[in-house]
This record gives structure tokens, sequence and C-alpha cells, in this order.
């Protein structure tokens, strides 16, 4: 399997940092051209092409980045993002709750299972989920105090 270089996976994740999901999508474009079988490529382009607004192509790339990375829990996270945005709500909670058994500790994944189940009329789920994530983020940062 070819994949993008570690260089080439950080320009990548540079664009994404800064926003410039234009050039995110070019630059993931060429990579999935120069390389089909990246699933980081794939993956950047679903990411790319969902801040753009481009929900089909989202949701073929992610998917086509799940079939390359099954055991990326961050790749998962991002397909339900975008079955949610099309509508397929229980294969978007199917997906979150898979990046959740592969990375019990993914933020994203628990923040938009909540979300999701909220927006399902499931409240009491939803708000296990998010004090599942508050506990974790308080183990996983110090706590600070002011005076």
């Amino acid at each position: 399997m070819t994949t993008t270089s570690t260089h080439q996976q950080t320009d990548l994740s540079e664009l994404y940092r800064t926003r410039r999901f234009a050039e995110l999508e070019e630059a993931a474009a060429h990579a999935v051209r120069a390389s089909p079988n990246d699933g980081f490529a794939w993956n950047a382009l679903g990411v790319a092409c969902a801040a753009l607004g481009k929900s089909q192509q989202a949701l073929e790339a992610k998917t086509r980045a799940v079939e390359l990375m099954p055991r990326d829990a961050t790749a998962h996270s991002n397909l339900a993002n975008a079955l949610r945005e099309a509508g397929r709500d229980e294969e978007a909670e199917a997906s979150f709750r898979h990046a959740l058994e592969l990375d019990e500790r993914l933020e994203p994944a628990w923040s938009g299972l909540a979300a999701l189940l909220s927006s399902d009329g499931r409240r009491d789920d939803a708000a296990e989920c998010l004090r599942r994530l508050i506990c974790m983020l308080r183990r996983s940062r110090p706590h600070t105090t002011t005076k």
C-alpha cells in the first residue's frame, strides 16, 4: 500500500489546522491520485469536502478512508459525522460507537454521539455521554486554581 509521506501528512494537517480547506481539498485530491490506497489522504479529502459543504464527496471520501484504515478511530468518527449530515443517524451512531470502541478517549466521538442522541430525543443517553466526556477531560487535564 502506498501512503503519503510524513512530510505530506504534516502539510495536510497544517492546512487543516489553519482552516485552509480549499487548499486542503486540492492537496488531498492530489495525494489520493498519487496514492489511491492512502487512508490518511482520503480522510483529509473528506474533512476538506465537509468543510466546503460538499457533503456527498465528503461521505464518499470518509467511507473510503474507513475501508483503508478500519482500526482508525478518528476516521470512524469523521465518517459518523458525514453519515449524520446525510440523515443516516443509525449508521452514524454505530460509527461513533465503533470509534469509541477503538479509542474511548476520542473527544469528538463522545461529543458527536451526545449531539446525535440528544437530537434523537434520547437525552438521558446523551447526558451519559457528556458525563463520561467531562470525567475523562477532568482526569486528563491538570486542575488549576486561581487566587
